[in-house]
């Protein structure tokens, strides 16, 4: 399997049918490259899967160096001369595996392998280390999670200091793994950055966080639900139209869906972002920047973009207390959004001194485990029920 490298940054940088032109210009290399019975084929976004007979561990030079040398030459788009590197993994039958979806995997771990020891090429070795082939293994099994449903969204609670009721949460993934149990989201968003599953899974977030507020809705429990997006989402033109087609089929306003996007995100390539979040600002959806201060951005540069609400990193509020620069940092950026028209998002609140020292600063919106922990759609939907009624003075927080 070939992994291409700068794929992305000419998608990025030259558009998508500069990069879907590379494809099909690689594509013809490799399979002239290629003798019958030989096959290659792009297997999905920027990796190709090639096989081949007759080979041994002995040969890996003369696998190698046909196959990427092919990517030696600049390929000529649109007047441009481009040029672009592969890593290479290989797997081989029946050492590695015997059936195609595990020769398959193993070829793509063969590609981590590589890049971590900085070679151009790696036939897949088995890893004596436990936890390192559980996280290779992991590649194949979030595709098959994907596809038999075994992620679920769990939701934290965001409560309106104002109104003092839960008005809306953030929605986040998680993945139970039959064998090795809860996957920790970082460790799973990850692997499918990595490997471009990032695209599945967060249109199966979206879809999953839409239709569950449209049932809240349709029970006459309005909310806003967040969902998080990454710099890959950031570059995809699929992505707007994805979501104006999931509101319309679940019939949620646009208004009650909140997309985060952090700093670190955005800034990866200002240009593209700021013209997807106009899009997705024409389209009605609120725009959250999501770990604000961790990242290059400030409140000034803000100003250019439809930006609804900022969420003050957690490292800044859980040490407001005893920490007097943090709480100088809290306060200043809560005057300075409420003077840019933005709403306050708090984050990593973790008791009550932290609530009301906020609630004082004059902050909109808190979330952390004192409010609540993110807890599965039916228990959110029940605590909606039980803290928004009205007979209450009141929502009770929920303890840590």
């Amino acid at each position: 399997m070939i992994d291409l490298h700068q794929f992305k940054e000419i998608n990025d940088s030259l558009g998508h049918h500069c990069g879907d032109e590379l494809l099909r210009q690689v594509a013809i290399r490799l399979s002239e490259t290629l003798q019958a019975p030989d096959q290659a084929g792009r297997f999905y976004g920027n990796k190709f899967a090639i096989m081949l007979t007759n080979t041994d561990t002995t040969t890996i030079d003369a696998i190698a160096a046909p196959l990427l040398g092919t990517l030696e030459n600049a390929f000529e788009i649109d007047g441009r001369y481009l040029y672009i590197r592969g890593t290479l993994g290989i797997a081989l039958y029946p050492q590695h595996a015997t059936t195609a979806p595990a020769l398959l995997q193993k070829a793509e771990a063969a590609i981590f392998q590589a890049r971590e020891s900085t070679r151009y090429a790696a036939i897949f070795q088995a890893l004596d280390n436990k936890g390192a082939a559980e996280r290779l293994g992991l590649i194949n099994d979030l595709r098959n999670a994907l596809r038999d449903g075994q992620l679920e969204l769990h939701y934290q609670p965001k409560l309106d200091l104002r109104s003092r009721h839960i008005i809306g949460a953030e929605a986040l993934a998680r993945w139970t793994h039959p064998q090795h149990g809860a996957i920790p989201p970082d460790q799973f968003i990850e692997i499918a950055e990595r490997t471009g599953l990032i695209k599945e899974l967060t249109q199966w977030v979206l879809e999953t966080a839409i239709q569950q507020c449209a049932q809240c809705h349709a029970n006459g429990k309005a909310m806003r639900i967040s969902a998080n997006l990454s710099a890959i989402n950031l570059h995809d033109d699929e992505l707007v139209p994805l979501i104006a087609s999931l509101l319309k089929r679940h019939h949620l306003p646009a208004q009650n869906l909140v997309v985060e996007i952090t700093e670190t995100a955005m800034m990866a390539d200002p240009a593209r972002a700021k013209a997807q979040l106009r899009k997705l600002d024409t389209l009605g959806v609120r725009i959250s920047i999501d770990d604000f201060g961790t990242g290059y951005s400030s409140l000034g540069h803000l100003r250019q973009l439809p930006v609804d609400e900022i969420k003050i990193d957690k490292s800044f509020v859980m040490d407001m207390i005893s920490n007097e620069d943090d709480t100088s940092i809290v306060r200043a950026t809560i005057g300075l959004a409420h003077d840019l028209g933005l709403e306050v998002v708090a984050e990593g609140v973790e008791d009550e001194a932290i609530l009301k020292q906020l609630s004082d600063m004059g902050c909109d919106i808190a979330q952390g485990y004192h409010i609540a922990r993110p807890m599965p759609a039916v228990d959110f939907i029940a605590m909606l029920k039980k803290i928004n009624d009205p007979a209450e003075d009141k929502p009770a927080v929920a303890s840590r």
